[in-house]
């Protein structure tokens, strides 16, 4: 079986080290964003995958209706 992380658990790696050389508060500002822009950018990306799936969807569906006429 196939370990999968969730989107919280690949953030949290990411950014685990991310700025730990800069000053304490702006790392963890940067941290902060750096995080929530990875977890922003993969629910995009999901969104975009469930769009395509549906467009495809259609696409076939377009297809085979194009048959019966």
């Amino acid at each position: 079986m196939e370990n999968k992380e969730t989107i919280k658990e690949v953030a949290e790696r990411l950014t685990e080290n991310a700025y730990r050389d800069d000053v304490w508060e702006e790392g963890r500002l940067k941290r902060v964003g750096y995080y929530q822009g990875i977890i922003d950018g993969m629910l995009w990306m999901e969104d975009q995958m469930e769009s395509l799936k549906d467009f495809n969807t259609w696409k076939e569906w377009k297809n085979k209706s194009k048959d019966l006429i």
